[in-house]
């Protein structure tokens, strides 16, 4: 079992598309969750080689609530949900 695979297995059970999943990594084992969906953000923090694969970078670290600061920004804007 793998990150994907449970993120999977959420999406069947409540029925979610990959572009209504914001996913966020900052390591190799985070890669396959954030290429799964256009809405993968690389911790600005992660290792270059995950940022050059991530569509995106997210606003901030995880030191500065990075993910919340990322999915405020996006959901305000309207550009996702």
């Amino acid at each position: 079992m793998d990150k994907v695979s449970g993120l999977r297995q959420l999406q069947t059970r409540y029925q979610i598309t990959d572009d209504e999943l914001m996913t966020f990594g900052d390591n190799e084992n985070d890669l396959g969750m954030l290429t799964m969906t256009p809405w993968g953000f690389a911790m600005p923090n992660a290792y270059e080689s995950i940022k050059k694969q991530s569509a995106n970078i997210a606003l901030a670290d995880h030191n500065h609530d990075g993910v919340l600061t990322t999915i405020e920004h996006y959901l305000k804007e309207g550009v996702i949900g």
